[in-house]
């Protein structure tokens, strides 16, 4: 574990960055130009992009006025290996713990601030079943970083709201994507996401 010591400045409040991965603007597409869905991978012209880095917790001192306090940073969670089946409940437990990993990855890896926590939470969820062994799932998660330490500022905290996420997978792989606006809890049934024509490939099986 690092260490490291900061400064508090008084009044200073400090704003997680976190990276962001652009949408590929191209799907492979059919004779009428809907997306190829006979496999998740075969959805997609590109390799998997996500959020990811090797980063170990580190120690923050940070001097507050008079009192002197010490943090330790989150670190990202591992992202998980490939279901061991495509069951619905393989299949959400599978989109569950890759969502957590990938939200960790996402606050962590690019954010100019020490982040002290990430959390997250499933709400609800629902699963669509497809033909060819397709399963999309769709979760309600209050997921990101909660709490953070700029280097020059007080340590931070933020509330979380509830977002939709939807994940696709199959034997080849996953897909994901994420709702543009607020989801209420009860809303999550007419939820409609599409990962394969509006989402990213993050992760393929071999």
């Amino acid at each position: 574990m690092r260490r490291r010591t900061l400064l508090a400045t008084v009044g200073t409040t400090a704003i997680p960055l976190t990276g962001c991965v652009d949408r590929p603007a191209d799907r492979p597409t059919d004779g009428d130009g809907s997306s190829d869905t006979t496999t998740v991978r075969g959805a997609f012209d590109d390799t998997p992009v996500r959020p990811e880095c090797e980063y170990e917790s580190e120690t923050v001192t940070v001097e507050e006025g008079d009192e002197t306090h010490e943090y330790s940073t989150a670190e990202p969670v591992a992202y998980p290996d490939p279901p061991g089946g495509f069951k619905d409940d393989e299949v959400i437990a599978y989109a569950e713990a890759f969502e957590e990993a990938y939200t960790s990855h996402d606050a962590i890896c690019d954010s100019t601030d020490h982040i002290l926590n990430v959390s997250y939470s499933t709400m609800e969820d629902a699963v669509e079943e497809r033909q060819d062994g397709i399963t999309t799932v769709t979760l309600l998660r209050v997921a990101g970083a909660s709490k953070g330490v700029g280097d020059e500022g007080p340590p931070w905290a933020t509330e979380l709201v509830p977002e939709a996420v939807g994940y696709t997978v199959d034997e080849t792989g996953v897909a994901r994507v994420e709702a543009e606006e607020p989801v209420a809890p009860d809303e999550l049934g007419n939820v409609a996401l599409e990962p394969l024509r509006d989402g990213e490939l993050v992760a393929t099986f071999e």
